[in-house]
């Protein structure tokens, strides 16, 4: 058996990853999330691994919008349901995953219960995904799509969006250092610029996947560039976050080389 999770922020290119290796043959869920005007082509999230996460994050009084340092106690009847959940597939798939930017949050307790799993990560530049999550909230406020109150957070309370974002990435940074060989690292930018990640994970943990080249999932029409620049009102966060965007950046192209020499 062979679980591979792709993990990175809201916003940060895991729906195009999802897309990609779902047209390569990965299985990623008998129910997924349902396309949006933000994502035309499909969330490609699987629903009941949605529900447990929010199950875990409803416990601890939170929802996805986590913008505190987060380390959650997950009882053992949600640990037990993740296994059993995980053999289910297991017994029906060799090789399966599922997509959810919600297990950035949790990447050490999946891989406490599975140990096997790998992970493909994908990072953006926090500006870019801060204003797409801006963009995509405000359109489901005027919509009346989801809790519109969840909304309001991020023109109520000053940086939301920028902590969200340092939140996720921290986590996938423990998660890049703590599991160098599970995990496969690359940023939105080189996705979007033709980065042949399915062979690359062929090449790596011998998924044999068909290795759909990526841009032949890629419509440029639906994504939006943003400046590279980070703004904050507080300048020790500005200075942090392009600091941790920078390292993360820096780990994805050394992992590319690697894997071009390998």
């Amino acid at each position: 058996m062979t679980l591979l999770i792709i993990a990175g922020h809201h916003r940060s290119g895991t729906s195009l990853l999802g897309q990609l290796l779902a047209s390569s043959g990965l299985f990623l869920g008998d129910r997924l999330m349902a396309a949006t005007p933000s994502n035309p082509y499909g969330h490609f999230e699987d629903l009941d691994v949605v529900r447990l996460h929010d199950r875990i994050l409803h416990d601890h009084g939170l929802t996805w919008q986590v913008d505190e340092p987060f380390i959650p106690t997950v009882p053992d009847d949600i640990r037990a349901e993740i296994t059993d959940f995980a053999d289910r597939r297991s017994a029906e798939h060799a090789v399966w995953g599922f997509k959810d930017p919600r297990v950035c949050l949790f990447l050490p307790l999946w891989k406490h219960l599975i140990p096997e799993a790998k992970i493909l990560i994908t990072v953006r530049h926090p500006t870019s995904c801060t204003e797409s999550l801006e963009r995509r909230q405000v359109r489901d406020l005027l919509e009346r799509r989801g809790d519109g109150e969840m909304g309001w957070r991020f023109w109520t309370e000053p940086d939301h969006g920028l902590r969200l974002w340092n939140v996720y990435n921290s986590a996938l940074r423990r998660c890049s250092l703590a599991y160098p060989d599970d995990c496969l690292l690359t940023t939105f930018d080189q996705v979007r610029d033709g980065r042949p990640v399915v062979a690359e994970i062929n090449r790596r943990w011998g998924l044999g996947l068909t290795e759909t080249e990526t841009l032949s999932v890629f419509d440029a029409s639906v994504v939006t560039a943003h400046p590279s620049i980070t703004e904050s009102t507080d300048a020790h966060l500005a200075v942090s976050t392009e600091a941790l965007w920078l390292e993360l950046n820096q780990m994805a192209r050394q992992d590319t080389a690697e894997r071009s020499t390998a």
